[in-house]
Formats: structure tokens, C-alpha cells, sequence
């Protein structure tokens, strides 16, 4: 009898087996809140699973999706390339119960090479080709909004913001473009020293990355075109990946098991965000000097960020090797070590955030 069930477990994982991933997964995704992953191979098999599940067993099997592929937060649309037409793109509508369903179709006139969507999802697609263009298509409905045209070769990728309002293209002639997406103006030409293998944008769109097939990872100003600052990681580099103001940028290398994070200091997106951050709690500012809140107006809360964020942005940068820069304000890169976590700095700045607090002065009367 023993041998009877180990024969039909047996059984049984193979049939489970089968239905699984046989070569390298190329892309994962998750989809809150109902907690589904979705994985897409090499052979363009795409497996539903359950996070939650009582078991291993996929939810939904399907083929014919070519990755790398991309879904948006919320999980209604995933886009991929079409496995028989390089020159295409697909959207499929994602479905409670069963296979996706094709919905619309992206196209160029030579193989595409790249697209983009805004990180927190939004409405727009961009996609580069071989055919030197750039291509702006609305998800939902497969309409072409724009074609850019500037590159002089292979566009090898883009990168959206999360407005929608700004998408970057770097391509093989060394040139990183900023292009206006409602308009179609082309804001700033940026010339690298090398073909540009990556690109990567701040949130707000006042930031840009790009870096080159020789290892140059450089920051610019996407409203002058000014660079900012500059890293060499002496390797290839596949794939940019930022946060939202700029102060953590990932470096994804050719054949290294590392993965670098680099910091970028004093960056113009940083002081977007901490305004953001900072009007978020206005309310609660008058709180460091524990004095209350009640009765102070928002003018007044205002002023004392303003004045609190000219104090903070008047800090002089630290290069990489701990020494100050004489120049103020200016955007420097820093490889964060393993030893400087998170915690570890926060407890080194501690006891100076205390001195800088002045306490009340109470006088002792001596009998």
C-alpha cells in the first residue's frame, strides 16, 4: 500500500513538474493585492501562481509571450514582444480566470529594441527600434501619440517619468535626448563619450542618468542638459534602476555577480522630494522645539520649512574618500559600503542632532 502512494506522489510531482518553468525565467512580477506572481521564460512559457496557496501548482499556463515583459501596478494590462514578428509589440489584457487576451499591437518598421512604461503605471508606452526612432503609444487603446525623431542610430533604450510628461532615449550615436512628450520637443541633446547602454529618470523628470558601453555612469540636469556628476564602474553595464530623488541609483553590470549601489548627494530632484515630504507634515514642524502646534498658521509652517530647508541645503557634500568639498551644493556620486547601513549612520549622526539642540536654562538655588 505504501508503495501505491509513493508511486502516485511520484506521479504526481511529475505532472506538476511538467507544467513548470524548464529554462531561465527572464521576467517575475506581482500583483497586489490579490497576490499573484507571474513569471515569463525564456520559451515564452508564462506561469500564474498563488502567493497564498496551499501548494506549488501554477493557477494559469500559457505560451507564445516572448519576455522580457512588463506589468503595471494594478495588474490589468501586460506588455511584452511578439514572439513571431520582432518588429512588434503586444498588450494583453489580463484576465481573473484564464490566459491573457490580446488586445492591441505596437509596431515599427525595423525590430524594436526597447520601451518604457512610468514606473508607477500610467497610460503610455514608449517604444525604440532599429529604425532610429522613438514611438509614444497610449496602453489602452494602441494609438500613436508621437514619433521622435533625432537619433542618427540604434536606439537602445528609453526611460518614462512618472508624470508622463518627460521620456529619455539613448541610442548608439552617443546621444541621451530629453524629449517633451506632449509636444514632441526635443528639450536637451546630451553627448557621452561613448554608446549609451542604459538610461534611467527621477520621478519628478529633473534628474536623468545614462551610461555608456564603457562603464561611465553620468548624472544630468534634464532642463540644461548639465551634468551633474560622473562614476566609472571599469565594467559594462546592462541596466539602470533609481529611486524616486536620485540618492540611490542601482548599477546592474555585464558578467559580475556584485550589484553596486551608487549615491548621488545634493541632487535637485532630493530637494523636490523633501519639499514634498516636508509640506506633507507641515503641521507637525513646531514639534522639534516642543512648543505646540495649536493656533500656528500655515503661512508661519511654511516659512519655518523654507527656512529650515535653506539651512539643510547649505551642507557641504562628502566626496568618496570622507573628504569635504569646497564647492556647495554640488552633486557628487559615493559608493555606499556594506559596513554604512542605514542604521549605522543614523546611529553616527545621533549625538550631533542632540548638541545642536539648545536646552532651557534652569537655575539651582543652593541652601
Amino acid at each position: 500500500m505504501s508503495d501505491v502512494l509513493m508511486l502516485l506522489a511520484s506521479k504526481k510531482y511529475e505532472s506538476t513538474h511538467s507544467l513548470m518553468h524548464t529554462t531561465e525565467i527572464v521576467s517575475i512580477f506581482s500583483i497586489f493585492p490579490n497576490g499573484k506572481i507571474l513569471s515569463c521564460d525564456r520559451d515564452g512559457k508564462l506561469v500564474q501562481w498563488d502567493c497564498f496557496g496551499e501548494d506549488d501548482t501554477p493557477e494559469m499556463i500559457a505560451n507564445g509571450i516572448k519576455p522580457p515583459i512588463f506589468i503595471p501596478p494594478g495588474g490589468k494590462i501586460m506588455i511584452g514582444y511578439c514572439p513571431t514578428n520582432p518588429k512588434e509589440m503586444k498588450v494583453w489584457q489580463l484576465q481573473e480566470d484564464g490566459a491573457p487576451i490580446n488586445r492591441n499591437k505596437l509596431s515599427h518598421n525595423e525590430e524594436i529594441t526597447c520601451f518604457a512604461t512610468a514606473s508607477k503605471g500610467g497610460s503610455l508606452v514608449a517604444t525604440g527600434s532599429l529604425d532610429m526612432s522613438l514611438k509614444i503609444w497610449q496602453a489602452d487603446s494602441g494609438f500613436l501619440t508621437q514619433i521622435l525623431v533625432g537619433h542618427e542610430d540604434i536606439v537602445t533604450c528609453c526611460c518614462l517619468s512618472d508624470d508622463e510628461r518627460i521620456v529619455i532615449s539613448g541610442a548608439r550615436d552617443h546621444k541621451m535626448i530629453v524629449w517633451n512628450v506632449i509636444t514632441g520637443e526635443n528639450m536637451c541633446t546630451i553627448l557621452a563619450a561613448a554608446p549609451i547602454s542604459a538610461v534611467a529618470l527621477t520621478g519628478d523628470g529633473t534628474v536623468a542618468f545614462s551610461s555608456t558601453e564603457e562603464g561611465w555612469v553620468e548624472a544630468w540636469s534634464t532642463d540644461k542638459g548639465k551634468r551633474l556628476s560622473m562614476f566609472n564602474t571599469h565594467r559594462p553595464i546592462r541596466n539602470l534602476i533609481t529611486s524616486f530623488e536620485a540618492n540611490r541609483l542601482l548599477v546592474h553590470l555585464t558578467g559580475c555577480a556584485q550589484l553596486p549601489i551608487l549615491c548621488l548627494h545634493n541632487t535637485p530632484a532630493a530637494a523636490q522630494e523633501a519639499t514634498r515630504r516636508r509640506s506633507a507634515r507641515a503641521p507637525s514642524v513646531s514639534s522639534i522645539t516642543n512648543e505646540p502646534a495649536i493656533g500656528m498658521s500655515s503661512a508661519s509652517s511654511i516659512n519655518e520649512v523654507k527656512k529650515d530647508m535653506a539651512s539643510s541645503s547649505s551642507v557641504t557634500p562628502l566626496l568618496g574618500n570622507g573628504s569635504q568639498n569646497q564647492s556647495k551644493g554640488r552633486s557628487t556620486f559615493d559608493k555606499l559600503e556594506r559596513s554604512k547601513s542605514r542604521t549605522s549612520m543614523i546611529e553616527k549622526d545621533r549625538p550631533t542632532t542632540l548638541t545642536n539642540v539648545v536646552a532651557p536654562v534652569q537655575k539651582i538655588q543652593y541652601v
